[in-house]
C-alpha cells in the first residue's frame, strides 16, 4: 500500500487550501460575483415590468 490514508488525506487537504490562495479561484469568485449582480439585476428588471 502506499502511505497511509492519513498522509494522503493532509497532502491533499494542503493542495487544496494552497489551490484556494491561488488568483485562478479569485477569478472564479469574481466571475461568480459578477454572475449575481448579472441575475440580481435582471430580477430586479423582470419584477419592474410585470409591475408595468
Amino acid at each position: 500500500m502506499y502511505g497511509s490514508p492519513y498522509s494522503f488525506h493532509h497532502r491533499r487537504a494542503r493542495h487544496h487550501r494552497l489551490f484556494a490562495r491561488g488568483s485562478r479561484f479569485k477569478h472564479v469568485r469574481q466571475s461568480h460575483a459578477q454572475l449575481a449582480a448579472v441575475y440580481w439585476s435582471l430580477a430586479a428588471y423582470m419584477r419592474a415590468k410585470r409591475k408595468a
